[in-house]
């Protein structure tokens, strides 16, 4: 099942699974955690675990970066979460917040190709046995392991087949919907996959860090080994990360290096789709596999995505130099009718209607430059620290001041606050409220580096 904490994320409800946060909301509440948390703070710190422990060490960095976010006086410490065969955290409301904060690159889930714990909850919440989920996470968990060690061997020997089946089943339909199941439209599972995965396989490793990809390589890494007909058992499976990642030096530097050569000679396309070869043949899949097209067109995809934050930080100065005309061209409107009867009145009541066309566009091509801003802020596609840059912070605070008086004459000249109801509540940009909070978040942080008080 999955607990619902009283946290929104854009008016989303955000959920994670519920026997992470429990073990996770116990461990945060001994005082060993709490001196741990003041030991470390203000350093970099590395969250790691396996299985179940996985989660609750993702739920950890969580915690450590939203308290590490609000404190500090400068940029916050580096903090990487590194998890090995752990379930499905949240739901898609958790990923987007995740993205919207920037901390998808802080975390790193390495996934075994036979592992069907990382898999699990993609079926629906009921279409698993709840000892089938506790024996597969629990199997290591400190104080169980005996226990729980024979519960997983019974889980393995009578339902192991069957189990697989399922899970493949459920993955797929996710995996050719492109998007997870609405839960509540489609009876499928909330979960949502989020950071990047390194998809492991006894040749190697490969890495997406797009959500959508990594529940197509997720599936494709899945299906494969079953295609060739591997028997590994569950526990097996679960347990053999120590093993993946002492090999996987050798693996990416030997054994690529050996047959880099013959791949490259076997293509007629760029060192690209070579190199998209390698990272197929890395994670599992071979190029006569069912799902090696799926996989091959999901890589690119993920390479594509992964356009350096720094780039698009560039090419979007670029567009805001562009774009700056249209932002002359309505002061010089708002210039026009000062000494009247202001440029509010003046575009609500459309006088000088050719200047009232020419305003109300440039007004539209402003709005809709910043609507891209905060789609590739979302996105997590803009450098972490975008939001507290003066450049930025400046740009966005006089976009507002300036425009926003024009949208709220228009949201009165067309008579929507008797319709809709006030503008504050119902006629507000999202723009104009993200604008604010970054502007009060970059003021705050600012004043902090000034006066930093001993709490």
């Amino acid at each position: 099942a999955a607990a619902e904490p009283d946290a929104a994320a854009a008016g989303e409800r955000v959920a994670v699974q519920a026997l992470a946060l429990r073990c996770f909301l116990k461990l945060c509440g001994s005082p060993e955690f709490q001196m741990l948390l003041n030991q470390i703070r203000g350093k970099a710190v590395v969250f790691t675990g396996h299985s179940l422990g996985g989660a609750i060490a993702a739920l950890a960095a969580l915690h450590y970066l939203c308290i590490s976010s609000l404190s500090s006086s400068c940029s916050p410490s580096p903090v990487l979460c590194v998890t090995f065969g752990s379930p499905l955290l949240g739901n898609e409301a958790l990923s987007r917040a995740i993205l919207r904060e920037r901390w998808g690159g802080n975390f790193c889930n390495v996934v075994s190709q036979h592992d069907v714990v990382p898999r699990l909850l993609f079926c629906p919440l009921d279409a698993v046995p709840v000892h089938v989920i506790i024996g597969m996470q629990l199997q290591q968990w400190p104080g169980h392991t005996h226990h729980t060690g024979v519960m997983t061997t019974r889980v393995v020997d009578a339902e192991q087949e069957g189990l697989r089946q399922l899970i493949q089943a459920h993955v797929r339909t996710v995996a050719m919907e492109q998007k997870l199941v609405d839960p509540e439209s489609r009876g499928g599972s909330p979960y949502r996959p989020f950071g990047a995965y390194v998809l492991c396989s006894p040749e190697g490793a490969a890495c997406v860090d797009n959500s959508t990809a990594a529940v197509q390589m997720l599936y494709a890494t899945f299906a494969a080994c079953y295609t060739r007909g591997d028997t590994t058992s569950l526990e097996a499976a679960h347990s053999c990360y120590g093993d993946l990642v002492l090999k996987m030096p050798q693996n990416l530097l030997l054994k690529r290096h050996l047959h880099a050569m013959d791949v490259l000679a076997s293509m007629s396309n760029s060192n690209y789709d070579a190199g998209i070869s390698l990272a197929m043949e890395a994670s599992g899949i071979g190029s006569e596999a069912t799902e090696a097209t799926t996989a091959r067109y999901w890589l690119k995809a993920s390479k594509r995505a992964g356009r350096s934050p720094s780039l698009n930080c560039a090419g979007l100065s670029t567009r805001l130099g562009r774009i700056t005309p249209c932002r002359a061209q309505i002061e010089w409107y708002k210039a026009s009718f000062d000494a009247d009867m202001g440029y509010y009145d003046a575009f609500k009541q459309q006088r000088s209607p050719k200047k009232f066309g020419k305003a109300n566009i440039y007004r539209l091509k402003l709005g809709q430059f910043w609507d891209g801003v905060l789609t590739m802020l979302d996105n997590s596609q803009l450098p972490h620290d975008f939001h507290r840059r003066a450049k930025w912070v400046n740009a966005a605070r006089f976009y507002q001041l300036l425009v926003e008086p024009l949208d709220i004459a228009d949201y009165h000249r067309n008579n929507l606050h008797k319709t809709r109801g006030g503008y504050i509540t119902h006629g507000r940009d999202r723009r104009y409220v993200r604008a604010a909070n970054t502007i009060v978040h970059a003021w705050s942080v600012s004043s902090q580096s000034i006066h930093t008080p001993q709490v």
